[in-house]
């Protein structure tokens, strides 16, 4: 993911795929440091 983003799109569609691609990224390692070793997922049983 971070080498396609080395050069960005110049087609505004494919920035904002990228962008929320990138963003989608973001959010899942947000969670794993938030919730590690499953804990989370056992929280929410």
């Amino acid at each position: 993911m971070l080498d396609e983003a080395a050069t960005l799109p110049d087609d505004p569609d494919d920035l904002r795929d990228l962008a929320s691609r990138l963003i989608a990224e973001v959010k899942a390692q947000a969670i794993l440091i938030h919730c590690p070793a499953g804990h989370c997922a056992a929280m929410s049983r």
